[in-house]
């Protein structure tokens, strides 16, 4: 009688090659693992935690979370806290209304990090926070938002950015990586100016004291000289801190 031997690969075979493709696959997760903290981790090896200064008065505005709204509701939500901030401010004066709208920031490129985002308007809501209310900024969906209270491009003062990074967009994902030195670009109907980047600090935000967050809250606050804050939040996985980054006319 003739044997005819079985063409299936043995048990113990399968049993090899399945441990291989395990092992293959463990060992791209370990090694994306490792990528990614060393991306979002590292930058703590070479900025320092610093306090905030002074700047301006008290604080009276929190910095923006990570909470995600519909962004039609966001955007007309902004529209609408800025039409009754122009009103309260302006009284009518169509001259001063037209110089103001020539100023407003309208786009942004950070070179250094390929950023190239517009800029909207960030919308305002109340916070609870120790048992008292406060006013939070959020960011808009898809792009950089503008703190229409803060100053336009130009003129004294402190004019404040803030976005998303890794939700609705994730523009500001990479501002971490910007360093001291590098390049600004920020374009408005009146034409682009370009700032230095003279400060950057990743900031503990998320379960640290009212003061400690009330004086992180300082560098959105109005200043004497021309500048621009960024903010946004880090690490790319959570929202635990704030990455502040501060730049100043490169002129």
């Amino acid at each position: 009688m003739i044997q005819v031997k079985d063409s299936q690969p043995s048990f113990a075979l399968k049993s090899a090659f399945l441990m291989l493709l395990g092992s293959l696959m463990l060992g791209f997760v370990i090694t994306r693992t490792i990528y990614v903290y060393q991306k979002y981790h590292s930058v703590l090896d070479t900025v320092d935690v610093v306090e905030p200064a002074e700047i301006g008065e008290g604080p009276q505005i929190i910095l923006e979370d990570n909470t995600q709204i519909q962004p039609e509701a966001a955007v007309a939500q902004a529209n609408s806290q800025l039409q009754s901030y122009l009103i309260e401010e302006f009284e009518g004066d169509d001259g001063e209304l037209n110089e103001y709208f020539e100023a407003i920031p309208e786009h942004i490129v950070i070179p250094s990090i390929d950023l190239d985002a517009s800029i909207g308007y960030a919308s305002l809501r109340d916070v609870k926070l120790f048992g008292d209310t406060y006013q939070q900024w959020v960011a808009p969906s898809d792009e950089v938002g503008w703190h229409y209270r803060s100053a336009l491009l130009g003129q004294s003062g402190n004019t404040v950015l803030n976005g998303h990074h890794n939700v609705m967009g994730e523009v500001f994902k990479d501002l971490f990586l910007v360093k001291e030195g590098d390049e600004i670009l920020i374009s408005s109907e009146e034409g682009e100016y370009t700032y230095r980047v003279v400060k950057v600090m990743i900031l503990p935000e998320r379960f640290e004291s009212q003061e400690v967050r009330l004086q992180n809250a300082r560098w959105i606050q109005p200043s004497e000289d021309e500048r621009i804050t960024l903010i946004s939040c880090w690490p790319y996985e959570s929202n635990t801190h704030r990455v502040v980054v501060v730049a100043f006319p490169a002129d």
